[in-house]
């Protein structure tokens, strides 16, 4: 059991490495560019959200080595790491689906199309729904049940702020047809928010 455990472990530091790494690619590649830029009303979205991310993270960490579940930390680590790996995976599929669209900072390029198939068929900003199941696993492997909510509940707070931000500019850009996408659409969570 020791060796299972320690492979969870190193699987797990594995993993945060590679989101890590990935969103941390993200931030420096995805940028939107001046000369490629139409409209950029980002409002310090982005710094907050991570700002939130990050003191969320370490509270949870901190708080979880205070009430920690004994006896139950294996299950829950399997858990949090396949409902990360879950997320994970969502949020690369709407990255690529939206191709050179995506950028970290909120703004509309030149040859900005709205995008309403794949997953934005049905929900209208699913690299955030990713990243909130990322980060709901993630609450998970800390191994206490009181980091869950000390991380999904900033978090979602901030991705909606965010998406809010969002919808604004695209509505703006878009009108009448970004707000027939949005009676037909979920902002997140299909059929709930």
């Amino acid at each position: 059991m020791i060796y299972t455990s320690h492979l969870l472990d190193t699987l797990v530091n594995a993993f945060w490495i590679l989101f890590g790494v990935s969103e941390l690619a993200l931030l420096i590649m995805k940028r939107s560019k001046r000369k490629e830029v139409k409209v950029r009303k980002d409002k310090n979205s982005m710094l907050m959200l991570w700002i939130v991310i990050l003191a969320a993270s370490f509270t949870a960490g901190y708080v979880a080595r205070i009430f920690p579940i004994e006896g139950s930390t294996f299950l829950m680590k399997i858990s949090g790491m396949g409902i990360m790996l879950l997320g994970f995976i969502v949020r690369w599929i709407a990255i690529i689906q939206l191709g050179s669209a995506f950028t970290v900072d909120v703004s509309v390029g030149k040859e900005h199309k709205m995008k309403v198939d794949g997953l934005y068929s049905n929900i209208r900003h699913p690299s955030y729904l990713g990243l909130l199941i990322t980060f709901t696993g993630m609450s998970m492997l800390f191994g206490s049940y009181i980091s869950i909510p000390i991380i999904i509940v900033p978090v979602f707070i901030g991705l909606a702020y965010r998406m809010y931000i969002e919808e604004q500019l695209l509505l703006e850009i878009f009108d009448e047809k970004y707000e027939y996408y949005m009676s037909h659409t979920a902002r997140i969570i299909p059929f709930i928010y």
